[in-house]
């Protein structure tokens, strides 16, 4: 317990000193739920899911992403991103872990693999399962960020 406190210390330290840092514009949400500026148009879409259906592994796997993912980036983005085959997830969980590893905030390496079995999970769920809804809100989260980057 006191490992896991110590590590979301890390985390939320590592947030203020290295996360906030911005290289480019980025267009913003617009609305009265508007959220910190948006990326990539997968940062549009909801920024949780409901795993109370999902494993307990799983369900402990999520509260640690939402734990140490969202130190650097909203949880939306990971969420929504279109990626959802396994290798995928390894390679993207590999380059944030190094990314991570500059800011002196890793997690544990059997939290790194909760978190990508969960993404992984999650993925199978709802972006290949039920692959015909999960487009329909990516062309919407397309169109919204395609808005927001007019203005």
């Amino acid at each position: 317990m006191r490992r896991r406190f110590a590590a979301l210390l890390l985390c939320l330290a590592s947030l203020a000193w290295g996360c906030s840092k911005k290289t480019e514009p980025e267009p913003t949400q617009a609305g009265p739920m508007a959220g910190p500026p948006a990326r990539f148009y997968y940062d549009l879409g909801p920024a949780a899911v409901d795993v109370s259906a999902y494993p307990s592994s799983y369900q402990q796997g999520y509260k640690l992403f939402s734990a140490v993912c969202a130190t650097c980036h909203s949880t939306a983005r990971a969420l929504n991103a279109p990626y959802a085959e396994a290798d995928t997830w390894k390679r993207y969980v590999r380059r944030m872990h190094v990314k991570m590893e500059s800011r002196s905030a890793l997690p544990a390496p059997q939290e790194e693999a909760l978190i990508l079995e969960f993404l992984i999970y999650d993925s199978k769920v709802r972006k290949l399962d039920k692959s015909e809804e999960f487009q329909a809100q990516q062309e919407k989260l397309k169109t919204r960020f395609e808005e927001a980057a007019k203005r």
